[in-house]
């Protein structure tokens, strides 16, 4: 894990993905307008790019991941009638890029938090906006887990002996 972290950290990405490790996985964070412009689910060319350039690290792990989506608190607008549908549609636009990638969806999870966890408050204690900040809370997670997050259904395979076959015909008493 801590050889995955270092890899991220090399690459070449905007100063706004802040990698960092801690003990649930790897942390990459998408802050300002690298992932989404205000109002928008869709992926910056940026967020697009430095994306790429994790995949062949990422992608090679076996680990799950999970993606939230955050919104600041004056984020819906008429697309999105609240922050919960744009952040999640935020978190599955990642997960849609990932899979369309090569990426496997049974290890992925999306996830939205709307603006219940923003990262700095998104307003001053006279109640004005501080649009630095907001813009700071309009981001997505990425978190390689350390442990599963799904564990791989084993199905029993059962089997009949050869005259314990069932017929197709039904029985009328």
């Amino acid at each position: 894990m801590e050889k995955a972290s270092d890899q991220l950290e090399k690459l070449d990405v905007p100063d706004d993905v802040e990698i960092n490790t801690s003990n649930k996985g790897v942390n990459i964070s998408f802050r300002r307008t690298v992932a989404f412009e205000q109002d928008s689910a869709e992926l910056t060319e940026k967020a697009k790019t430095a994306l790429k350039k994790m995949l062949p690290i990422i992608g090679q792990m076996q680990n799950d991941i999970e993606i939230s989506g955050h919104t600041d608190e004056s984020d819906s607008n008429k697309k999105y009638p609240s922050n919960w549908e744009l952040s999640s549609n935020r978190a599955s636009t990642v997960v849609r890029f990932f899979i369309s990638n090569g990426m496997k969806k049974n290890r992925l999870r999306a996830i939205g938090y709307a603006d219940t966890q923003p990262k700095l408050p998104n307003r001053d204690a006279s109640g004005a906006p501080i649009p630095d900040n907001m813009i700071a809370n309009r981001r997505i997670i990425l978190r390689i887990n350390r442990q599963p997050i799904y564990e791989e259904i084993r199905l029993p395979k059962f089997r009949r002996k050869e005259g314990d076959k069932k017929s197709n015909k039904t029985q009328i008493n």
